[in-house]
């Protein structure tokens, strides 16, 4: 009978185990559903149970009864009793075997809590976003920004991918929250999340217009653009195919600290049919106006290298004749 008694307390210190690596960081694993712990659960005990007890046969099970307590099914195949199956209490494993289950838990649920962050972040990829940052490390500058639903969230920008002023982490400082270009969302093989941030991309000036028209009532799909050139901080050159309100365009050179955005609306009429019979990209569109547009500088620097070759040719005939030579 206080055999018995043990077993049952021992098992209510396990499964309690369980319940507080669940709840270590309960912020942490909110966005994780009931059946993603309990596959981890699973997993680990696939994980581990088969090293401890040797290359027996065994199944396991794991899941929450009605009332959200953990439930933890190990059955072996006895081969000393007719082949067959028996149930395992976990408290026989010792402290050491069962401590190694519950690493192995933790780590799957890492992965599932990391798996889970990913795809809630992917939309993100390519898009901007308002962080801060709040450590400058190694040339890296570690930026807390918050998801929609207020979770805060770390991404990383290296220093060749920050504008040349805001190199340094006392400049850094001085901003509330900076605007960022996320160019990568990566889940690596060890289950560390990677948030790659820019803010000197070429993106970042047409995603800010595209944001400020949205804001201002304007339908996006008939503001196709793409920004050609960049000095970050500085200038820009944005190719649209509608011209943009000077109100939009003001928002945004606020935004980014008073860099000038030049828009340069496309008036190839014969490459606009092309692109409205869906003959042409928009991309195609933007380098054929590239193209047309540096033929045309030189022809045009031809045209005056010419005159002026032609200037300093007629010099010396016109001395010439004034001195009677």
């Amino acid at each position: 009978m206080a055999e018995d008694i043990l077993i049952k307390q021992r098992s209510r210190d396990i499964v309690s185990r369980f319940k507080r690596v669940i709840e270590r960081n309960s912020l942490r694993y909110k966005i994780l559903t009931r059946e993603t712990i309990e596959q981890a659960m699973i997993d680990a005990l696939n994980s581990a149970l088969p090293k401890i007890l040797g290359d027996e046969q065994q199944s396991f099970f794991a899941y929450f009864d009605n009332t959200g307590e953990i439930k933890i099914e190990v059955t072996r195949l006895n081969i000393f009793n007719d082949n067959r199956y028996y149930f395992f209490n976990l408290n026989l494993l010792g402290e050491k075997n069962v401590r190694q289950i519950l690493e192995e838990f933790q780590q799957f649920l890492d992965y599932a809590e990391n798996m889970a962050m990913y795809n809630k972040l992917k939309p993100l990829k390519n898009g901007l976003i308002y962080g801060q940052v709040v450590r400058y490390v190694d040339n890296t500058a570690t930026v807390e920004f918050y998801t929609d639903d207020g979770e805060i969230v770390y991404g990383f920008c290296p220093m060749r991918h920050l504008i040349e002023k805001d190199r340094n982490y006392n400049t850094l400082r001085e901003h509330d929250t900076m605007l960022f270009y996320v160019r990568n969302i990566i889940l690596h093989n060890n289950s560390r999340l990677d948030i790659q941030l820019s803010n000197r991309s070429k993106r970042i000036p047409e995603l800010l217009l595209k944001r400020y028209l949205q804001e201002y009532g304007y339908e996006i799909d008939k503001y196709q653009m793409k920004c050609v050139y960049r000095i970050p901080g500085q200038f820009s050159k944005i190719v649209v195919l509608n011209r943009i309100d000077s109100d939009v365009v003001n928002a945004c050179r606020t935004e980014l600290d008073g860099e000038t955005l030049r828009i340069i609306a496309i008036d190839n009429k014969s490459d606009i049919a092309k692109f409205k019979r869906n003959l042409l990209s928009f991309d195609d569109l933007v380098n054929n106006y590239d193209t047309v547009k540096k033929s045309q500088n030189k022809k045009h620097s031809q045209k005056n290298s010419t005159a002026k070759h032609t200037i300093n040719t007629e010099i010396p005939n016109v001395l010439k004749k004034f001195m009677g030579v």
